[in-house]
């Protein structure tokens, strides 16, 4: 039933037998949403590998073997930090996000860390110029906390 014939609004579930309106299948299928979606889940368990490379292939236009391959010529660590811990998650494919090219694999810090940033160099440099000039911020603050004078001029 790949196209519905003029007015058919439900059909059953090839999977579960129940019958379904129209908008709980995708598109040319015969399986509803809720099986389908039980049945794509259990195949990417079984299949991790695989379900994996699909997803880098779709999102990134890489295979699983690139992205080991990128994670070995870094030698196992991030871009960034070089750390070779990365959190729960596996490292990120780092990406421009205009152009969609790879610029690297990121631990899950250094990755959130380009995003807080923007992934722009100039708020970056911006931001490595302040770390590298803290004494602004302290200067300031002694200068609007002065001393308090008693009623003798001694300081408190």
């Amino acid at each position: 039933m790949k196209n519905w014939p003029e007015g058919v609004t439900e059909k059953p579930c090839i999977d579960c037998g129940e019958v379904k309106a129209r908008s709980e299948f995708h598109k040319g299928a015969s399986k509803c949403k809720p099986c389908a979606c039980r049945d794509s889940r259990e195949w990417a368990r079984n299949n991790r590998d695989r379900a994996k490379s699909n997803q880098l292939m779709k999102k990134f236009g890489i295979t699983l073997d690139d992205y080991t391959g990128i994670l070995k010529f870094q030698g196992g660590r991030c871009a960034i930090c070089r750390s070779t811990r990365s959190g729960v998650r596996k490292f990120h494919v780092d990406h421009d996000h205009q152009t969609g090219k790879i610029r690297g694999l990121l631990c899950h810090l250094c990755n959130a860390g380009l995003g807080c940033l923007r992934d722009s160099p100039k708020i970056l440099s911006a931001a490595i110029g302040y770390l590298r000039q803290p004494q602004l911020a302290i200067a300031y603050a002694e200068k609007r906390m002065k001393p308090k004078r008693t009623v003798f001029g001694e300081d408190r």
